[in-house]
């Protein structure tokens, strides 16, 4: 595998201050560690391949001197190069990825849900937290009108956990008439499957800005054939159709005859 180097490092000041050992030991960590920077601790190892004997402490005291270069993590049976990826990875949050940035990023998923790192630590490399998609091919499943349309989405595609947490207060502060309490697991996965379609992601607030001025949409004035339907968020977020229904008018005030 190739990989860049950094050819400024020998102008650095903390890196022209180690001992030469501990030099050789950092490319050797650049060299052996996997697409995240995440190298499994083999001291033993590094001594003999180097060359030279390798204390743990007094590496970690230099390495991390005047800034942070090294994550201890998993009970120190894991080492984690910060600014690794962001150096020899580049962009892997981004929808256009190559094999490489898919196979980091599948990795840190990975190391996030086994405990290996911590949310903190994801989203300091990633710039946010993944979404959990249980079903993510069978949304819409069921009989009946609007039904039954497959939705495929891109599962290694990162929505932001404040940005689905912005989603469902807007709804709250601009739908008062179909006020939700509690923001559950469902509903995430289902903000999480709409911000990935530009319309809604772009017009959310507009579809929430017209669902509260019909009448019909926020129950002001029910149909005769279902004088309890409301269009909660839940209808809002179900499928890519509903939505679209509300940008388009159907629902407008002029135009409503109580159609779902």
């Amino acid at each position: 595998m190739k990989r860049f180097t950094e050819t400024t490092i020998w102008k650095e000041q903390w890196y022209r201050e180690m001992p030469c050992k501990y030099k050789e030991f950092w490319r050797y960590l650049c060299d052996n560690c996997d697409n995240t920077g995440m190298w499994t601790k083999d001291i033993a190892l590094a001594s003999f391949q180097i060359g030279e004997p390798l204390e743990e402490e007094v590496f970690l005291s230099l390495i991390n001197k005047e800034r942070k270069r090294i994550e201890v993590l998993d009970n120190s049976l894991k080492w984690l190069i910060l600014g690794f990826i962001e150096f020899q990875i580049g962009n892997i949050t981004s929808r256009k990825r190559t094999n490489l940035q898919k196979n980091a990023f599948s990795l840190l998923k990975k190391y996030l849900d086994t405990g290996k790192i911590s949310e903190e630590i994801y989203k300091m490399l990633t710039g946010s937290l993944p979404v959990a998609y249980t079903n993510p091919t069978d949304i819409g499943k069921g009989k009946g009108k609007g039904k039954g349309i497959t939705t495929t989405i891109d599962k290694d595609t990162i929505i932001d956990k404040d940005t689905i947490i912005e989603v469902f207060n807007t709804w709250n502060t601009m739908v008062c008439s179909l006020p939700t309490k509690a923001l559950n697991r469902t509903r995430r996965e289902k903000i999480g499957v709409r911000l990935q379609e530009p319309e809604f992601k772009e017009q959310y607030k507009l579809i929430f800005e017209k669902v509260e001025a019909s009448d019909f949409l926020a129950g002001r004035k029910p149909s005769k054939e279902r004088p309890n339907w409301k269009a909660g968020i839940d209808w809002v977020i179900a499928n890519d159709h509903n939505y679209v229904k509300v940008l388009e008018g159907k629902y407008d005030k002029k135009q409503d005859r109580g159609d779902v």
